[in-house]
């Protein structure tokens, strides 16, 4: 039901959504000046949403920077690694199929091969929509470490999670299970973006770990002017996701997880 509920309120919440919503109503009302305002706020959102400058502007601003290597706290008896990099439902499955998120594992294996962390801990299943979908992403994770030369007794596995706040009170269960306390040493690995509410998830259940940001959305750009009239598809794409992370750090506000 929550998970019902919080996708709902996402696609309201999204600037092409309301883009959309504005026309349709700029379509069917018969006062013009209601036409007219629909018509400039559309114009606003859309331009808002993907002007390099200020959809660049918000993104820095949400995204947790990234910490140099000589500045961890490590090393690390655990590395937290969370899903959101694969695809599951890809056909033929004799292999792993990766999008942009899979530079939480990069980074995470370069942290275990430099002697930053000790263990890592992979998580996050797949929602089972349709039959097509086997596996899970820890499972698909744990084989690309494999590949890369981590051994299993480096790798555990948390597969059944299937959001943010799953990701942490199951690790934070295992974890425990597997003897690991309040004085471990943890690091969280995930996208920049999404690090705000995965940090505030895991910390809700009591693991308190340094943050190692990967997959940066925004781009350092130096200045110009053009910036302000250039507007971009990928912008409105990474405005899509910040604006989800904060609707979704609501969500959880309201319901306690945070």
């Amino acid at each position: 039901m929550f998970y019902v509920l919080s996708k709902t309120i996402y696609l309201v919440a999204m600037p092409l959504s309301w883009v959309f919503i504005l026309l349709i109503f700029a379509l069917f009302t018969k006062k013009k000046n209601r036409r007219k305002a629909a018509l400039i706020c559309s114009i606003l959102v859309l331009y808002f949403g993907s002007n390099t400058y200020f959809a660049t502007k918000l993104v820095d601003w949400w995204e947790i920077p990234a910490v140099p290597l000589k500045e961890l706290n490590s090393p690390y008896d655990v590395g937290i690694v969370l899903g959101g990099m694969s695809e599951g439902f890809r056909k033929p499955a004799d292999r792993v199929y990766t999008k942009r998120g899979a530079d939480r594992l990069i980074q995470a294996a370069h942290l275990w091969k430099n002697g930053l962390v000790e263990k890592l801990m992979v998580t996050g299943g797949y929602y089972h929509f349709t039959s097509s979908v086997s596996g899970s992403e820890a499972q698909a994770m744990g084989d690309l470490l494999r590949q890369w030369g981590v051994p299993d007794s480096v790798i555990i596995m948390e597969h059944i999670s299937k959001n943010t706040r799953e990701n942490a009170t199951m690790c934070k269960a295992m974890l425990d299970s597997l003897g690991y306390n309040a004085s471990t040493n943890y690091v969280l690995i995930t996208s920049a973006f999404h690090m705000r509410r995965s940090d505030a998830c895991f910390e809700k259940v009591g693991i308190d770990a340094d943050v190692f940001s990967t997959d940066f959305l925004a781009m350092k750009y130096f200045w110009n002017w053009w910036f302000l009239f250039e507007c971009d598809a990928s912008n409105l794409h990474n405005v899509t996701k910040i604006i989800h992370e904060m609707v979704g750090m609501a969500a959880y506000k309201v319901t306690g997880y945070i």
